[in-house]
C-alpha cells in the first residue's frame, strides 16, 4: 500500500488537520483502507442470498408525537402562512 498524503486528502475534504493529529490521523485512515483492501479480497459469490423475512423485522412505530408550529419563530405571518417579500410583480 502506497503512503497517505495527508495534505493531498485536506485539500480535496478542504478540512485543516492539525501537525498535533496529522500522525494520528495517518494511521487511522491506513487501517481503514487495509480493511477495505480486506473486504474486497472476500470471495462471496457463494454466499446466501435468501430474501429476509418481513415478520422477523421490527415494525416501525410511532412513539412520541409532538406537534411544532412552524410559524412559531416566522419573523412575519399572516393568517397562517409565512409572509415574505414579494418576487414577483
Amino acid at each position: 500500500m502506497d503512503k497517505i498524503d495527508i495534505k493531498h486528502l485536506e485539500k480535496l475534504s478542504k478540512l485543516k488537520i492539525d501537525e498535533s493529529e496529522r500522525s494520528g490521523f495517518e494511521k487511522d485512515f491506513e487501517k481503514i483502507v487495509e480493511f477495505v483492501d480486506e473486504i474486497t479480497k472476500l470471495d462471496i459469490r457463494f454466499e446466501e442470498k435468501e430474501p429476509v423475512e418481513l415478520s422477523l423485522l421490527r415494525g416501525d412505530k410511532v412513539t412520541e408525537t409532538e406537534k411544532i408550529d412552524p410559524l412559531l419563530d416566522a419573523p412575519k405571518k399572516a393568517d397562517g402562512c409565512f409572509v415574505t417579500p414579494l418576487v414577483v410583480e
